[in-house]
């Protein structure tokens, strides 16, 4: 099976070796344990992981800010992603992931709805708000009680 490490190309095909410029990043059938390297791909904007099968640990994405397109695909053994991140990441694939822990958060502006993900329990819960009280019993007392025209005049 072919390995693949792919980095961003320029107009004229040849790839792009300065991570200050490199904008897209495919990887396919890397052994690599985690993402930690990536932190010096500061442009980096799109980036593709296929079938990393030793792949655990991709926090180290919370660290990238240019981000907008993170696809990671049949990476069985992964597990974290990050808890915060600082990329406007507008689109967001996770599937054949299947260790992977429920996410903490999503990136910022992303909405839940528009992440793919085979086990969409893993994503993280909205905060639940508090129902409110409605007491009509005491509601119809204070309205019906003497009291009410004091009340209303103040």
């Amino acid at each position: 099976r072919e390995r693949q490490l792919q980095l961003g190309r320029n107009r004229g095909g040849e790839l792009l070796s300065d991570p200050r410029r490199d904008v897209c990043l495919h990887l396919e059938d890397v052994g690599i344990q985690d993402l930690s390297a990536l932190a010096a791909l500061v442009n980096l904007e799109t980036l593709e992981v296929t079938r990393c099968p030793e792949l655990v640990d991709a926090t180290a994405l919370a660290t990238l800010e240019k981000l907008s397109s993170v696809r990671i695909k049949g990476c069985k053994k992964l597990v974290r992603l990050p808890e915060t991140w600082k990329s406007p990441v507008r689109s967001l694939v996770l599937t054949g992931c299947g260790a992977l822990e429920p996410l903490k958060s999503v990136p910022p502006g992303l909405d839940t709805k528009a992440i793919e993900i085979d086990d969409r329990k893993l994503l993280p819960r909205a905060k639940p708000t508090k129902a409110l009280k409605s007491d009509a019993g005491a509601i119809w007392k204070l309205l019906s009680s003497r009291e009410m025209p004091n009340i209303l005049t103040g």
